[in-house]
């Protein structure tokens, strides 16, 4: 499986509106492994995500 980490970066590229073409080709994943990622672990990375933009506006 994926790090956590490269699931964020993928998250994130995927929702910046990146085809997931790319995000596949950038992080070697293969077939529909991409969409099960992305139901499976939407809702935690996003609330990562969100946590580090709020602590890093807060510096």
């Amino acid at each position: 499986m994926f790090s956590k980490e490269v699931q964020l970066e993928a998250v994130t590229m995927y929702l910046k509106g990146v085809p997931t073409s790319e995000i596949q080709k950038k992080f070697n994943i293969k077939g529909c492994v991409i969409m099960t990622f992305y139901e499976g672990s939407l809702q935690t990375l996003i609330s990562v995500a969100l946590h580090r933009k709020q602590t890093k506006l807060q510096e």
